[in-house]
């Protein structure tokens, strides 16, 4: 593209930014991009646009005939969206067609119009994520032949993928070997119980970045559907834990928003993971520029740390939802698995997680690095933070895989993750506040509240194996909590339809009986947390109902 007309785009972008404060200018579109933080991450450095970042998306065939693929997995190039974007389709002379799939998933990506349109928006300025990536477009069985069987490492920073089988197998484990090798592989984790859908791999594969998406709040307003979401729910959401007991999704993301077709025009896309995991994987781009662009950075990261980093960056800044808990749900904190069985680490907050990346200091901050037997420690303050401050830590390292296949399993490191409450002038007071030590996992995650007798804190990593190296990443956070009006009508709106009303009390008396044929199934709605969904909560939801009678 030639510099003027980026020069053009930029500006155009910019008031297309405006325009989210200033009625008068274009409405800004995916409206998921603005809930997530994107737009605003860009807005506040108008330079973020993914340049010099390389995404692939490995793309299905969007049909088939007698079980076989016909090949349509490239996207429409001719739509006004993708005009002088950079665009490779790989085996372009092989491929039959288009598919609608692809076409909206890489307009979330990268897609740009300033002239968009749809019946119930009006007129609007579309832009996705990463507007100046390059994008590579890679046939899911293309890609095996001639990378994963071939052992072939992509020229790439980022692998998206929104499809999966519900087992692990050789080639879910090819894409482990990829992230070790420092390319971040992010995956949509599969669209819940609606779909029949269990945990997808290789999102739920340990090394891949599993994401699940958010309902958007029913509307009949469309603006107001594709810009406001809620709580994941397993009904379009698949949960875990996997098979051996880890916790995913790793985050969640929103899903509904606006994708390009493949007639030139627009639609709403609905509540898939298959539209969330390319805000995650655009975040990842954005991240991935801003290192590039930063010598210091460049000098502490190892190539093969970068997914680790990324990984622990999104997983850490992102915002814990009502009913978040990790493990089964129980008032009780499950030191053994990492996230929340539904929510993984919580809701993908694009400014959060480049404030955690760009700052360093005793409240936030991010390091890469290599553990042997001897412990390593971070220092942490929070000095001059409100009393309800949380303290969250995450911890992320790669399992090692053979690098041809099958790619099988070679050696599975164990870390752990501690917080411990220090006193300078009495040593004796120090206590272990927290802990994360899960089982066959890569993850270790502490998110608890700052204890208001002491203002310094130490984040301990372990090795549990003896004489062995493990690279590590780790990124953390001194939170304030903020439990706003919009928080408090998540907990409350289990229709998530925007208000607090009797479909509600309906909704909670459903998960009641549900909640006695599956115990352990993540079921909202359980208000006071207790494991259980039972008439104190009834009582709960009632009085709140009560006190927002305009509703």
């Amino acid at each position: 593209m030639q510099q003027k007309t980026k020069a053009i785009l930029l500006a155009l972008s910019i008031i297309a930014s405006v325009s989210l404060a200033n009625a008068d200018f274009l409405q800004l579109q995916p409206g998921s991009l603005d809930f997530s933080g994107i737009y605003d991450l860009r807005q506040d450095d108008p330079n973020l646009t993914g340049q010099d970042v390389v995404i692939t998306a490995v793309c299905r065939s969007y049909t088939y005939q007698d079980g076989l693929p016909l090949g349509d997995f490239a996207i429409d190039t001719n739509h006004p969206c993708f005009a002088d974007k950079n665009i490779t389709i790989y085996g372009k002379s092989s491929y039959t067609g288009i598919s609608p799939h692809s076409t909206a998933i890489a307009s979330i990506l990268l897609g740009e119009d300033s002239d968009a349109n749809h019946p119930g928006l009006g007129q609007f300025y579309y832009e996705g994520v990463i507007p100046q990536s390059q994008l590579n477009i890679h046939e899911y069985w293309q890609f095996v032949k001639n990378n994963l069987l071939k052992s072939n490492l992509p020229k790439t920073d980022i692998i998206t993928m929104s499809i999966g089988t519900v087992f692990e197998d050789w080639w879910t484990r090819g894409f482990e070997y990829i992230a070790q090798q420092g390319i971040v592989v992010v995956a949509g984790i599969g669209n819940g119980t609606s779909a029949q859908d269990q945990l997808l791999y290789p999102a739920a594969s340990a090394n891949v970045i599993g994401v699940g998406v958010a309902d958007c709040i029913m509307n009949p307003d469309l603006e107001i559907a594709l810009s406001n979401f809620g709580l994941a729910n397993t009904e379009h959401s698949s949960c875990g834990p996997t098979i051996d007991g880890r916790g995913k999704p790793d985050i969640i993301a929103p899903g509904n928003c606006i994708v390009a077709t493949v007639d030139g025009k627009y639609k709403v896309s609905g509540d898939y993971s298959s539209f969330a995991t390319p805000l995650v994987a655009g975040t990842s781009g954005l991240l991935i520029q801003a290192i590039k662009e930063n010598k210091n950075y460049q000098s502490r990261i190892r190539q093969s740390s970068m997914s680790i980093l990324i990984k622990a960056i999104l997983m850490n800044s992102a915002e814990k939802l009502p009913y978040w808990h990790k493990g089964m749900p129980t008032k009780d904190d499950d030191h053994t698995v990492a996230v929340d069985f539904v929510q993984g680490a919580g809701m993908l907050d694009a400014t959060a997680a480049m404030e955690t990346l760009v700052s360093q200091n005793s409240k936030i901050g991010w390091d890469c690095d290599v553990i042997a037997s001897d412990e390593m420690s971070y220092l942490i303050s929070t000095q001059d933070v409100n009393d309800t401050s949380n303290i969250v830590a995450t911890l992320v390292w790669n399992n090692q895989y053979k690098p041809s296949y099958p790619f099988e399993l070679e050696l599975q490191g164990d870390l752990r993750l501690e917080l411990w409450a220090v006193d300078s002038n009495d040593q004796n007071k120090n206590y272990m506040v927290d802990h994360s030590d899960t089982a066959g996992n890569v993850v270790e995650h502490i998110y608890i509240p700052a204890d208001s007798n002491f203002s310094d804190y130490k984040l301990v990593v372990k090795n549990n194996i003896p004489d062995s190296n493990e690279s590590f990443a780790i990124a953390w956070q001194v939170r304030e909590s903020v439990v706003s009006e919009d928080w408090q009508m998540l907990y409350y709106d289990l229709t998530g339809d925007g208000s607090v009303d009797n479909r509600d009390v309906i909704k909670l008396l459903k998960n009641m009986g549900r909640e006695v044929q599956m115990p352990l199934r993540y079921i909202i709605g359980d208000l006071n947390m207790n494991g259980k969904i039972d008439q104190s909560d009834l009582d709960a939801l009632m009085t709140f109902r009560s006190s927002v009678p305009n509703l």
